[in-house]
């Protein structure tokens, strides 16, 4: 609740559970906040593509702006990096999460389906295959009114430096005006690292419902 977490747990002897697990899972889904506070957890900072968008992300993912050649595509990443340091002080940088945000002109993509099928030729370029859909999480109410369409899913993924670690993308695709949105998460899978997994996503999400294509970039 802003920045306050609030933990609810419900402890129940394992002999126990099958006699009380619906009274637990009730007592936990009526768990709510009688006092929400509109804030965010950390400080954010600001990001615009030119005068065309903008979004806000947290301070503890790093941006990298790739240089704008064309106002047909532009393309920010967004790192989640952790500093490992081993027996000899010797350090090194993890990657325990990756968001990319990419903006494409309606007019440089015959159909959003070419498009999709660019996003997916570029991720194997980069040796990750794009598997099956694991959910569709079109219950995301991100975009508000400032967009047409918005579509979720997520994807099974395989990166060929790391086969040893399960992986997700998730991607969420929104379309407003004269551009299509792609936003997508590169993650270790809720398997492999939950708690991760939960901090990358929740980043995500937040990330996302902040994107907002400025004024002048929306069709009458």
């Amino acid at each position: 609740n802003g920045k306050n977490v609030l933990f609810a747990q419900y402890f129940t002897p394992m002999e126990r559970y099958h006699d009380e697990k619906v009274v637990q899972a009730h007592i936990l889904q009526s768990f709510k906040l009688l006092n929400e506070v509109d804030d965010f957890v950390e400080e954010m900072r600001r990001y615009q593509f030119l005068d065309l968008a903008e979004f806000q992300y947290p301070v503890s993912w790093s941006l990298r702006a790739l240089p704008i050649r064309s106002i047909d595509r532009m393309k920010v990443e967004l790192l989640n990096t952790a500093t490992l340091e081993d027996d000899i002080g010797k350090k090194r940088v993890r990657l325990d999460g990756q968001m990319e945000i990419n903006l494409v002109s309606i007019f440089a993509s015959d159909t959003l389906e070419d498009e999709f099928e660019r996003f997916r030729k570029d991720l194997s370029e980069k040796g990750m295959n794009l598997g099956e859909i694991i959910e569709d999480r079109n219950d995301l109410l991100l975009g508000g009114d400032s967009f047409d369409f918005v579509d979720t899913q997520v994807y099974a993924i395989t990166d060929q430096k790391s086969s040893s670690r399960e992986h997700e993308l998730w991607l969420t695709i929104m379309a407003s005006g004269e551009y299509y949105y792609f936003i997508s998460l590169f993650t270790p899978s809720r398997n492999q690292d939950y708690f991760l997994w939960a901090r990358n996503t929740e980043t995500y999400k937040l990330v996302t419902s902040q994107v907002k294509p400025t004024k002048n970039t929306l069709l009458p």
